[in-house]
């Protein structure tokens, strides 16, 4: 079997470039993204083939307070060239998984030519995540608009009818697509793996105080408004809270109520991470919508206890009262609540923390590849 990926940013591409290389699998990988976010990977470097980095503008730009709208409508222009360049650069590999919004046009040209076609999602049906996001705008008194929602949704459909089999991290993204009218037998769902970085080589120890940490855009879609109230609902001094991301400006008015209730910084590099998460005894993800959130596999894979949702993806990774704790979406008071448990019992962060540990070891991307090409060369996935 021979497998080429396309994905016109990064995500998980680079570590599953690797491990399809490791498995005699891979054909090519393009990207649009420089080619640095490849160079830790050496062994697959003749295999990357890089387009014009369209993804740059829209990248840059929103960075920029009040051009939003724009950099989302230059992300789409840059979806679409990606695609058209993807479609005129495919070989002639088994199959070909290419990650949604870009797949259009190159997974047209790959089922003329008889090349099995992957969707990769890694978040959930954007129908479903358009649905949430008007739901909780309104709670706030808002109108939720995007400028591109509405071609966003109708590429996406025409992409999974195109798709043999759409690849999804979660029984949650999963389930998600039946919003499409997707059979759930299309669906694959293989979780993702971590980064081995991250494992910390003991569980936490006793603390009186609780050092909290979120990690995301603060944004309605991450529900951290719902930790902010818990926090004020417990106003605990023996409380802390850390706060890492990049502050949507529709947001910003309704943190200023609980801004003494966190400490935040805009953002971290990546490769700091660990360091946080080994501060922190405590990670907390109370959102509305994810695929699998990524960073609660790294808070895992760190020792860290876990307070998230049902539909952050994790259902499968987080075990509620043995490693963390699931809440339902918007609800405070059970944040609150998880919260007072942990400073009434300072001896179950360590046992969540050693069920972390454990549950998060044993799962690599050549797990992830083993099980991907078992699937694909059944031609069915499994439902899971």
């Amino acid at each position: 079997m021979s497998i080429s990926l396309s994905c016109g940013r990064k995500f998980h591409s680079d570590h599953l470039a690797a491990a399809l290389w490791r498995a005699g699998a891979l054909d090519q990988v393009f990207t649009a993204n420089p080619s640095w976010a490849y160079r830790r990977h050496r062994s697959i470097q003749h295999k990357v083939v890089h387009t014009f980095p369209y993804y740059l503008p829209g990248l840059l730009l929103g960075r920029l307070p009040g051009v939003q709208r724009l950099a989302s409508s230059l992300d789409w222009w840059a979806t679409r060239r990606f695609d058209a360049a993807v479609a005129k650069q495919l070989g002639s590999p088994s199959t070909l998984i290419a990650w949604a919004w870009s797949a259009h046009r190159s997974f047209e040209v790959a089922k003329a030519h008889g090349i099995q076609c992957v969707l990769e999602e890694c978040g959930s049906a954007n129908l479903q995540q358009f649905n949430i996001l008007t739901e909780e705008y309104s709670r706030f008194g808002l109108a939720y608009h995007s400028p591109i929602a509405q071609r966003v949704i109708e590429n996406e459909r025409r992409e999974c009818e195109l798709a043999d089999i759409i690849l999804c991290p979660s029984a949650y993204v999963a389930d998600s697509f039946s919003s499409y009218g997707v059979p759930r037998s299309t669906c694959l769902v293989i979780p993702y793996a971590t980064n081995p970085r991250f494992r910390a080589a003991q569980p936490k120890l006793p603390r009186e105080r609780l050092e909290i940490l979120y990690v995301g855009s603060v944004g309605f879609r991450k529900g951290l408004i719902y930790l902010l109230r818990a926090l004020a609902e417990l106003d605990d001094a023996r409380v802390s809270c850390t706060v890492i991301g990049q502050v949507d400006p529709v947001m910003a008015p309704f943190l200023k109520p609980f801004q003494h209730l966190f400490r935040h910084i805009p953002s971290v590099p990546h490769t700091e991470m660990p360091e946080h998460f080994a501060r922190a005894n405590l990670f907390v993800l109370p959102t509305l919508d994810e695929g699998m959130a990524y960073v609660v596999m790294e808070a895992l894979a760190s020792g860290t206890p876990v307070i998230t949702t049902p539909h952050s993806g994790a259902e499968g990774m987080v075990s509620h009262c043995s490693n963390g704790f699931l809440v339902p979406i918007r609800d405070s008071h059970a944040i609150a609540s998880v919260l007072g448990e942990c400073l009434e019992d300072p001896h179950l962060i360590p046992r969540l923390s050693a069920a972390a540990l454990a549950s998060s070891a044993g799962w690599s991307w050549d797990d992830y590849v083993e099980q991907l090409v078992a699937s694909l060369e059944r031609g069915l996935p499994t439902v899971s």
